[in-house]
Parts: C-alpha cells; sequence; structure tokens
C-alpha cells in the first residue's frame, strides 16, 4: 500500500474521531465535495446523522451519492452558493477539497454561513509547511503538495491556514490534529511524531466551533482589499 493512501485512511479515521468527540449527534451533516457518498456516509454513522447532504461539483459521481442516500446539491462552489437555509447544519466536513481550489473564499462564506452556531466545522489540507516539503524546497525541488503535474492549485501552511480560518472571529479552534510524517509510515510513528510536531506533519486537521459573530464575507474582503484583481 502507498504511503498517501496509508495518510488518507489515518485521515479519515482521524476525521471520525472528531466527528465523535465534537460534534453534535442526530444532528444535519453537510460534506462539501462529497464526490461517491461513501466517506460522507462514514461520517453519518459515527455521530448518527438524521439529516445527510452533499456538495459536489461532479455529476456522475453525485448520482452515486444520491444513489446512496445523500441529498445532495451539484454546483461549482469556486462561484455559486450552496443553495441551503442559513444556520442548517450541525456539523460541516470538508476534507481535502480546499487545495483543488482558486477561489476558497466563495465556499469559506457558505460553510460559515450555513452552519449554526455552536455547530462544528472540520477542515482537512495537505501542510505546505510539512517536513518532507521543507526539504524538498531547500533542495531545490517543487514541493510535492503542489506538484506542478498534480491536481492541487493552492499550498497551505498549518500557521497561515490557522489565522485564515480564526483571525475575523467566525469560529473558535477547539483543536489541530496533524496526520502523517512522511517519510514515516502513519502506523509505525508517522501519526505519532505529526502529534508532537504538528506544524510539519503532513496533513492538517481543524475542529472549528462557529461563534454566534455577525457573517463577514471572505469573497468580498478578498476583492475590495485589491489582494487579487483577476478571478
Amino acid at each position: 500500500m502507498k504511503r498517501c493512501t496509508r495518510i488518507h485512511i489515518a485521515l479519515n479515521k482521524t476525521i471520525n474521531r472528531c466527528l465523535s468527540k465534537y460534534a453534535m449527534r442526530k444532528g444535519a451533516l453537510l460534506d462539501v465535495g462529497c464526490w461517491n457518498g461513501a466517506t460522507t456516509l462514514g461520517y453519518a454513522r459515527t455521530i448518527a446523522a438524521i439529516d445527510i447532504w452533499g456538495v459536489e461539483a461532479m455529476a456522475e459521481p453525485a448520482r452515486e451519492a444520491e444513489l446512496l442516500g445523500v441529498k445532495v446539491k451539484i454546483i461549482d462552489i469556486e462561484e455559486q452558493e450552496f443553495g441551503m437555509e442559513t444556520g442548517r447544519f450541525d456539523v460541516v466536513v470538508c476534507n481535502q477539497v480546499l487545495e483543488h481550489l482558486k477561489n476558497i473564499f466563495r465556499p469559506f462564506d457558505e460553510i460559515a454561513r450555513v452552519v449554526r452556531p455552536g455547530g462544528i466545522v472540520i477542515l482537512s489540507v495537505p501542510n505546505l509547511a510539512s517536513l518532507h516539503n521543507r526539504a524538498m524546497l531547500l533542495c531545490g525541488y517543487q514541493p510535492s503538495s503542489i506538484r506542478i503535474w498534480g491536481p492541487h492549485v493552492r499550498g497551505f501552511s498549518q500557521r497561515a491556514f490557522t489565522e485564515f480560518c480564526v483571525g475575523h472571529g467566525l469560529y473558535k479552534l477547539k483543536a489541530l490534529i496533524g496526520v502523517g510524517f512522511y517519510p514515516l509510515r502513519p502506523e509505525f510513528g508517522g501519526n505519532l511524531l505529526a502529534r508532537f510536531w504538528t506544524d510539519a506533519c503532513h496533513t492538517s486537521v481543524w475542529v472549528l466551533e462557529r461563534t454566534g459573530n455577525p457573517l463577514m464575507s471572505y469573497q468580498c474582503k478578498y476583492l475590495n482589499e485589491g489582494l487579487q484583481t483577476i478571478m
């Protein structure tokens, strides 16, 4: 089994442990980037969710998710609203999605809108500042988490992404967990080292609690402050 596959397995276990510890049981769950719904149903089983939704850009896997009983909105999450009521969800999971998006600000606005105050948001992205990425860059190589011939278009260091998540008062940080530590296998010391040296781990998991503060728009802040001129 490849190391990246082992890390994804460890990541899924970590997210389910976070759900067990922090998320409300028998509530409403939204999985942003639900793909074919298999992982979504695993999340739902962990917390006995009674209302299970997904957001997905790809029509074919979305239809597979619907066959499994997930209610899916098929949209371009970089450009479109989720089309769901404000404060509808008790739990939102967005696992390994944001690194594939150029515009992360629209989905961040929508996630903050649809989760209720006191609700939980669980996010996961690869850590650009992982030890193996640092070593590759030091040696003049492209970091593997944002390689040129790869699917990722954004890179996030753990510290910068934490500041982005909690810096506007919409969330409180409940937990920050490291998963995997290249070149070690997760089960043979990788996860243990990731717990102790979290900001150099392979992949990071954030557990956020939505505060009661009014919504602010990440999208408008991004555009109005002139941080990006072309979307």
